[in-house]
């Protein structure tokens, strides 16, 4: 079961995750980088910012393009730390965004 569900060129709705396996409480982080992966292997999202929700969510808005090939993306959120380190969510494998057509 995915992790998050849109239509393809689904702009403008928001993705909200818990991310259970970081170390820290979020809102002490200096930025956290959403990346994501079309399911022809190429890049859909790489690096774009989002936003502490609380001290373990966060969420992401769908810009336009992110979402134009329809399929299972894989998708993880690199949080990083003030002192350069980077810590990956999830650790142990990808947050999975199921892309499907619309009826257009």
């Amino acid at each position: 079961m995915p992790d998050h569900t849109r239509k393809v060129d689904d702009d403008h709705a928001t993705w909200t995750q818990t991310l259970d396996d970081v170390d820290a409480d979020l809102t002490t982080v200096s930025g956290i980088d959403l990346y994501v992966e079309a399911p022809d292997g190429s890049i859909a999202v790489s690096g774009a910012a989002a936003t502490v929700v609380d001290a373990d969510t966060v969420s992401y808005t769908f810009a336009a393009g992110d979402l134009s090939q329809s399929g299972s993306h894989n998708a993880e959120f690199h949080v990083n730390y003030s002192d350069g380190s980077v810590e990956i969510a999830p650790q142990d494998d990808y947050f999975t965004v199921q892309v499907v057509n619309d009826l257009n």
